[in-house]
């Protein structure tokens, strides 16, 4: 909530200065959509792979590949590939309004709805049994492309954001941004290397894919919040507006 001066004249004529609250408008109706697609999609996926992988007998969520709990036959694959296709769409209405976040651009834009688009084919394109990787099939390798698009677009986003939002002066959100997208990536690397072994693969994998991911609600609250209510391009008006919303990115 913001301040503003009542410059009505006092009884001498001189200005009161008075502060009054000012409410900040209500929120649009696609921001509220995209901002709780943005949170509620990663929380669903998250909690649908571990719920799964929890209760799948010979699972082993800290060994097996999160996608072969949507691998064909498997008895937690329905569910698995409904969270596939659900945090898929939940990227569309995120992305329309990705561009008010800090500093955010098209670009950003475009890397959630590959994201998702990409996540959505994980579920389209299941892996056969124990994910073999491409080459064994053709489910398989429509999988293996996915799931490399995917990853790709998914640590690219916070560190899209992050840069964007840096150069906008929103440092806090933008180098929280930054880190979560480089853990991410040492993390993906790590994991495509083989460096966790057979034994820890499953669980390198959903250590840099939540990561990842707290990104996304995060971006979901700073829009919900109001912390980046204005959208990039300003008018002259919106910049002479702009002293106290300034000072309150720097404060955050």
């Amino acid at each position: 909530m913001f301040g503003a001066y009542d410059a009505a004249d006092g009884t001498d004529g001189a200005l009161t200065g008075r502060m009054i609250p000012v409410s900040p408008p209500p929120l649009p109706r696609s921001v509220l959509v995209g901002a709780w697609a943005a949170i509620l999609g990663p929380i669903v996926y998250v909690t649908t792979w571990a719920v799964a992988g929890a209760l799948r007998n010979g699972y082993s969520p800290t060994r097996d590949a999160i996608s072969e709990l949507g691998e064909l036959g498997a008895s937690t694959a329905p569910a698995m590939t409904a969270a596939f296709v659900l945090f898929g769409l939940s990227a569309l209405p995120f992305a329309r309004v990705a561009d008010r976040l800090p500093g955010a651009g098209r670009l950003l834009q475009v890397a959630i709805v590959v994201t998702g688009v990409a996540t959505a084919g994980a579920g389209v394109f299941p892996c056969s049994a124990g994910c073999p990787g491409p080459g064994s099939s053709f489910t398989d390798n429509g999988h293996s492309v996915v799931a490399t698009v995917g990853y790709i677009a998914l640590m690219a986003c916070p560190l899209l954001s992050g840069r964007a939002a840096i150069h906008a002066g929103a440092r806090r959100f933008g180098w929280t941004s930054v880190a979560l997208g480089a853990v991410g990536v040492l993390g993906m690397t790590a994991w495509v290397l083989g460096l966790a072994g057979d034994a820890h693969g499953g669980l390198l994998q959903r250590g840099f894919n939540t990561v990842a991911d707290v990104w996304w609600v995060m971006a979901g609250v700073v829009l919900l919040t109001g912390t980046a209510s204005a959208r990039n391009t300003r008018t002259p008006k919106d910049v002479e507006r702009s002293t106290t919303d300034s000072t309150h990115w720097e404060r955050r």
